[in-house]
């Protein structure tokens, strides 16, 4: 009995770490159209934002995730800065036409002409 318990433990234990990792592709580039993926640290001038790309959206920062099918998460702490600032994600659709893009969220609409976009970085103008 007990050789058997070993060896059921030994199985599991060789088991339950596949199955613990599952795929996540936020960190692959989609080399058909550099937008998609995770943005994060967003420097803000003269209506011009500045991204970095992440493998994931930070904890405690603004960000912005164009997934594939045209769905988003948006990293916010909303309209509120008074602390404690807690950050929270709003699902959304996004839309690209050309260089423009059109980001819908519960409770806004965002558009933003991309002025350039690459693996590492994704500069746009904001538009409204």
């Amino acid at each position: 009995m007990i050789a058997y318990i070993k060896n059921f433990l030994i199985v599991i234990s060789g088991i339950l770490p596949v199955l613990g990792c599952s795929e996540d592709d936020s960190h692959l580039i989609d080399e058909s159209n550099l937008l998609v993926g995770v943005w994060v640290e967003p420097i803000y001038e003269n209506e011009v934002l500045t991204f970095k790309r992440a493998d994931e959206l930070l904890d405690d920062a603004y960000g912005i995730w164009f997934k594939s099918q045209d769905v988003l998460i948006e990293r916010t702490s909303g309209w509120c800065g008074t602390p404690p600032i807690i950050f929270y994600n709003y699902d959304g659709a996004w839309k690209q036409e050309d260089n423009l893009i059109e980001i819908d969220l519960e409770y806004r609409l965002i558009k933003w002409k991309i002025i350039t976009v690459d693996k590492q970085n994704l500069i746009v103008e904001i538009i409204d």
